[in-house]
């Protein structure tokens, strides 16, 4: 499916809300640049991750994901929006738009996928974590 569009970032200043965008296909690849992006934004309160024009989530991007809710979750309110059925449940699954817990990385077992696709995803989910984080904190 290729790497698929960058999300777009809208920063409602007025509102102090902040809007994520995501494309058609959310590819995993494009989740450290989109973190890496979200860091240089300040003054806002509110991160509503909008899925309206989403059809679907690459399944490492779902840790791309996880991380954005750690990462910025204590820093903004995080609402999703426009979300399909689908997206919607694996976004309650897993905690995305409320206050995290630390087990949140089990919920991951409850995703509707083969036991090797969840073994695959859980080390995708720890290599792109480090990877994001790292070049969120060292640019």
């Amino acid at each position: 499916m290729g790497a698929g569009l960058p999300p777009a970032i809208a920063v409602d200043l007025a509102n102090a809300r902040c809007v994520i965008i995501f494309p058609a296909y959310l590819a995993h690849t494009r989740m450290p640049e989109c973190i890496r992006r979200l860091a240089g934004v300040a003054d806002c309160r509110e991160l509503v991750l909008d899925f309206s024009a989403t059809r679907e989530v690459d399944l490492t991007a779902w840790a791309g994901l996880l991380l954005l809710q750690r990462l910025f979750g204590e820093q903004y309110r995080i609402r999703v929006r426009g979300a399909s059925p689908r997206i919607e449940e694996h976004c309650n699954v897993l905690g995305i738009g409320r206050p995290a817990h630390p087990l949140q990385l089990f919920a991951l077992y409850l995703l509707p996928v083969s036991r090797p696709a969840r073994f695959g995803l859980l080390l995708s989910l720890l290599s792109v974590s480090a990877v994001a984080a790292a070049q969120w904190i060292g640019g």
